[in-house]
């Protein structure tokens, strides 16, 4: 039979001063029950675990800066949920611009203006993804440019998977910023404005 926890509250203490048998300790109590809140969302068992395990890293990486009020389930609920909708979030932009690209694309037609436009954008597109760290653009690409998946990127790179998926937010992310003004305009231009 297996001892029981201590209180949350021993645990946080504990984990501040760095323990690590209190951080295996506390992983072990509540890793279930994260891990089925977030296969239940993302319907992925490789990507749960990968929210799981960025999770329980960052709690181990704050240990020392933490405030928790409402105790570690309440923490632990909050930071989980933050993490499913980022992933969603980063999803679903993704598929969004993807698709915005591919409709219009098809959609131009072959006037000077337009072809202006487009180019534009794509030139822009280009610039962007060449100002992106080394390894984040060379995720990026092997992934837009070439198919591959997360798992066969790592392999290709000698990374982790984890690692992967990190360089392709990061990716994302700053091209996000960094094409803002354009994807308005090419909006702007899908929806009849030039």
């Amino acid at each position: 039979m297996d001892a029981p926890f201590p209180e949350d509250d021993q645990l946080l203490a504990l984990l501040k001063a760095s323990d690590r048998h209190v951080f295996n300790l506390i992983y072990k109590k509540y890793w279930k029950k994260f891990y089925r809140i977030a296969l239940y969302h993302v319907k992925s068992s490789e990507v749960a675990k990968d929210i799981i395990q960025d999770l329980f890293t960052s709690l181990w990486v704050r240990r020392e800066d933490l405030t928790i009020t409402k105790g570690l389930d309440g923490y632990l609920s909050s930071a989980l949920k933050y993490q499913i909708l980022n992933y969603i979030r980063n999803q679903s932009l993704h598929q969004s611009h993807h698709t915005l690209i591919l409709k219009q694309s098809s959609a131009l037609s072959h006037s000077t203006e337009e072809q202006i436009h487009f180019q534009q954008v794509t030139d822009a597109v280009q610039d962007q993804i060449q100002k992106l760290p080394e390894r984040s653009r060379e995720v990026f690409e092997l992934s837009r440019n070439e198919g591959r998946s997360l798992k066969e990127i790592a392999q290709l790179l000698q990374i982790s998977p984890k690692t992967v998926e990190v360089h392709m937010s990061k990716a994302l992310r700053l091209l996000r910023i960094g094409l803002r003004e354009f994807l308005y305009v090419f909006v702007f231009i899908s929806i009849g404005g030039f």
